[in-house]
């Protein structure tokens, strides 16, 4: 295990070295390929698809998969399966959707716009 050097408080201490959390250099298809195909695809696809059906124009910075491809290489190389997001769509937005299996999001009206909220179900 390798340590790295920390301070805390004026003191110096040595702390385990912690491990990327990112899924690169992992056993899944993310990798150079993955960067370049990326950031093609977000040169076709400048801008965020969920604050463009919102009337926003932001500029997206993740490509992100509609459905989630859980390390099967054909879903996760499928460009029909890519959308380009904004960080705060893809990291909340788009996550909650994957959780919940609806968005979080609210309209002008306050009330949630998602159809498959609890809140806009009968019974």
């Amino acid at each position: 295990m390798k340590y790295v050097r920390t301070t805390r408080g004026g003191r110096v201490s040595y702390a385990p070295k912690r491990e990327r959390s990112s899924p690169v250099g992992k056993s899944t298809p993310y990798g150079t390929e993955w960067i370049k195909e990326r950031k093609l695809f977000l040169l076709d696809n400048p801008l965020c698809v969920m604050c463009s059906d919102q009337g926003f124009v932001v500029a997206a910075t993740v490509v992100d998969h509609v459905v989630p491809h859980k390390g099967d290489p054909m879903l996760f190389w499928d460009k029909a399966n890519w959308q380009s997001l904004c960080a705060p769509h893809h990291n909340r937005t788009k996550q909650g959707i994957e959780r919940h299996g609806y968005s979080t999001d609210v309209g002008a009206d306050g009330w949630p716009s998602d159809p498959n909220h609890n809140a806009n179900r009968g019974g």
